[in-house]
């Protein structure tokens, strides 16, 4: 159903919007809430959007709706808070889900400086650049059915983010000189042709006392799921209100 806010429920998420849509869930406070929430502020596309409250959990609609088989893929999540408030300098986590190898285990580090990574993850014209040992913890494998693939092959997608989405979100925000928080995530997953998801691709942003927040996702692949959000919080009509 559709709430008088514009809000959407859990299935209407799924069904009516298109592989790769960002939603945003309200009153959410944990994971298992996530995956059980029934309430979303839809993002349809990329773009410049306005919205009365930031929240802090995000979802992205892994159904797909052609024939494929559904195989085992990953997100990669760039998340930046961007706040009025004065920053020396760009801040950086890495975090990823559970089920890559070589440890199965779910990762998360402190904050690096952003520009380390924006340096490793940007090479210079098309050359391979070596691999980053410093971020040798956070790069992982999968091994699925076509063989083994690492997250260091997609690495052009971790190159440093900038456009016109990003500036107009900062215009927006008023943002004064200095750096943002900036989250990159990696989280594998399976795509669903169910109507629902007993495992629905969610994660938490903590944007605290963020004014703004940039999404920017991808999946190998699947263009589907490439897409880049600038969200704002500012008071008006309740709901989502797509700017131009």
């Amino acid at each position: 159903m559709t709430s008088k806010d514009g809000r959407i429920g859990r299935q209407r998420f799924f069904l009516e919007t298109e592989t790769g849509a960002l939603g945003m869930m309200a009153n959410v406070r944990t994971l298992n809430q996530a995956r059980r929430a029934d309430t979303y502020l839809v993002f349809p596309e990329s773009g410049l959007y306005r919205v009365d409250k930031l929240e802090d959990w995000f979802h992205v609609n892994h159904r797909v709706f052609d024939d494929s088989r559904p195989v085992r893929t990953y997100l990669g999540v760039t998340v930046a808070k961007v706040l009025r408030k004065d920053r020396l300098e760009d801040d950086l986590q890495l975090v990823r889900n559970r089920g890559w190898m070589p440890s199965k285990n779910g990762y998360e580090d402190a904050l690096y400086a952003a520009e380390t990574f924006w340096k490793v993850h940007t090479p210079a014209q098309e050359e391979i650049p070596p691999f980053p040992e410093e971020f040798a913890e956070w790069h992982a494998s999968l091994s699925l059915r076509e063989g083994e693939v690492n997250s260091w092959d997609e690495r052009r997608y971790w190159k440093r983010w900038h456009g016109e989405c990003l500036e107009a979100l900062k215009k927006r925000v008023k943002v004064r000189e200095g750096g943002v928080l900036v989250q990159v995530r990696l989280m594998t997953f399976v795509p669903t042709r169910r109507r629902d998801s007993g495992r629905p691709v969610v994660w938490k942003a903590a944007l605290g006392d963020a004014n703004g927040v940039y999404v920017r996702t991808f999946s190998p692949g699947r263009a589907d799921y490439e897409a880049e959000y600038c969200i704002w919080e500012e008071e008006g009509d309740s709901g989502v209100e797509a700017v131009e």
